[in-house]
């Protein structure tokens, strides 16, 4: 059985929509928009953003990219409804 999810913690705030022209943090993609983004990722946020589509595509419900720096951003996540960061589901 797959796992629910994946969480990546980093140090910056999701995935940006246009980086570095924009700040604007993408809050949901699907596996096949995240993949047509990847040739634009650089330095560490590409073999996080890389772990999260090969999760959600071998089974993984979703995969977020957390902010690692927020105080208590793995409880937050786990216990509130609404989502931070970037999440990235199937297809």
């Amino acid at each position: 059985m797959p796992s629910e999810k994946l969480l990546m913690l980093t140090d910056v705030a999701g995935l940006y929509a246009d980086w570095p022209h924009s700040t604007r943090i993408i809050g949901r993609l699907t596996a096949d928009e995240l993949e047509k983004l990847l040739p634009r990722m650089a330095g560490g946020m590409l073999p996080k953003t890389e772990g999260c589509l090969r999760a959600v595509r071998s089974g993984v419900r979703m995969a977020q990219v957390l902010d690692g720096r927020v105080p208590h951003a793995l409880v937050r996540e786990t216990f509130a409804d609404e989502r931070a960061g970037t999440t990235v589901v199937p297809d």
